[in-house]
């Protein structure tokens, strides 16, 4: 096809056209411009036949992580001599953003382009990424051809698993504290040793095993176990008041990921793990289990989990923990206290249970009622937002004090903090022994 260089050319070259009724000469003037036009464009085009010798490939993982930049990068390489300008349009699905895939570049003859993107989610499920769209021009830029290569990969969206490959390596150097995360501190008698293995960099000197660092010839540091092995279950509200959005995601899937980091950290400290899901009844169990095979299973069992536009039944999920006769447990709850009603439903079924487990209740706080209450007041209308916004925020901390008076630890964090502010409450319940 044409490009607007050659359609410019032509439209410059009529201008001559305009005046030949006082200069009939400029007639030809327009007519052999407009030849030349045209044969440079079927020179341009000529050359672009060789575009059928560019290969493409997409690489990118075959699953994504919810709320996050997954990388994809993209690879043009040229077998012709002939240089290229490229206009390129993945096709990506609406759920992962529009233009993300769109680029620019230049593929040298026999040479190679390669262009990294990211694709940030904001649904869980299955999708498809399309064909690759280039279009290609000449350094002459009047004709430009478009081939669609056919790319297609499925990729599934999973909760946040990109924030354990990060937990591994921070833990792996002892720098944990980048993440926030508080170090486990049991006393003595909760630990034993377990074995020996090589000293790593940021190891704390005061576990060196001095005898067989002498006997190897290098640092030798004694790893302990922790004696104490908890049962944690995660029950994950899926109700109504779960489905509105905080910073691109809905409070579930704020609740998921946090759910997927505690499950490994937990698995990490010898923990059992088990997960219940529930809205207006019991959707799904996960019996507590031991072990790296239980945070995959977690992780399928978050993944299909959608909010549910009705109430949540605090009741029957409860009465279902109970009856599951689990040992003294760490019973941790996300769920939210956005109005007065389910609040008050949460504050007559949930304290029962902690008269025999240890209860954690993770709430999701707005910290847009915080900006609202912070702005001055501008108008009948914004105050209005601000009263309404007040009475919200009031009910909230009167539930909150409510649990807390009844034996529940309650955690008010927000939806950016939340993951590492789950884990350092579970820790902390850890430490005082459950």
């Amino acid at each position: 096809m044409p490009t607007g260089r050659a359609i410019l050319l032509i439209l410059l070259l009529s201008f001559p056209l305009a005046l030949s009724h006082w200069v009939p000469a400029l007639v030809w003037v327009t007519v052999l411009g407009d030849a030349l036009v045209a044969l440079f464009w079927a020179y341009d085009w000529e050359r672009l036949r060789a575009v059928q010798g560019v290969q493409a490939t997409r690489d990118c993982q075959d699953t994504f992580s919810l709320g996050v930049a997954n990388p994809v990068r993209l690879r043009l390489r040229s077998r012709v001599a002939l240089g290229l300008h490229l206009t390129v349009v993945d096709d990506c699905p609406q759920a992962f953003g529009f233009g993300a895939g769109e680029a620019e570049g230049q593929l040298l003859p026999h040479g190679e382009w390669v262009h990294e993107y990211h694709l940030t989610p904001d649904r869980r499920g299955d999708y498809d990424l399309g064909k690759l769209h280039v279009r290609f021009r000449t350094g002459l830029g009047l004709a430009s051809v478009q081939r669609a290569y056919d790319l297609q990969h499925s990729v599934r969206v999973y909760p946040n698993v990109a924030q354990l490959r990060q937990y591994e390596l921070l833990a792996r150097r002892d720098r944990l504290a980048l993440l926030g995360l508080h170090r486990l501190r049991l006393p003595a008698a909760a630990t034993e040793f377990d074995s020996l293995r090589d000293y790593l960099p940021d190891d704390e000197m005061r576990r060196v095993e001095w005898n067989a660092t002498a006997r190897r010839g290098k640092l030798v540091v004694k790893e302990y176990d922790v004696e104490r092995m908890q049962t944690v279950l995660i029950a994950v509200d899926c109700g109504r008041t779960m489905a509105s959005r905080l910073e691109g995601l809905s409070k579930l899937d704020h609740a998921i990921n946090a759910s997927v980091l505690l499950t490994h950290v937990a698995g990490s400290n010898e923990d059992r793990v088990g997960m219940m899901a529930f809205a207006d009844e019991v959707l799904a169990y996960l019996p507590p289990g031991k072990g790296k095979h239980q945070a995959p299973r977690v992780t399928d069992f978050l993944y299909p989990l959608h909010p549910r536009t009705v109430e949540s039944d605090y009741q029957t999920a409860f009465v279902t923990i109970a009856a599951k006769r689990l040992s003294r447990a760490v019973l941790i709850v996300f769920t939210d206290l956005v109005d007065p009603d389910s609040s008050s439903r949460l504050l007559r079924h949930l304290p029962p249970l902690a008269r025999r487990h240890q209860v954690l209740c993770v709430a999701l706080s707005d910290y847009e009622l915080d900006q609202e209450l912070r702005r001055p007041p501008e108008d009948a209308e914004q105050m209005f937002r601000q009263v309404m916004a007040k009475s919200v925020q009031e009910d909230r901390n009167r539930a909150i004090a409510g649990l807390t008076g009844r034996g529940v630890v309650v955690l008010n964090a927000s939806p950016g903090d939340l993951s590492v502010a789950t884990v350092n409450a579970y820790l902390a319940i850890k430490a005082r022994g459950g």
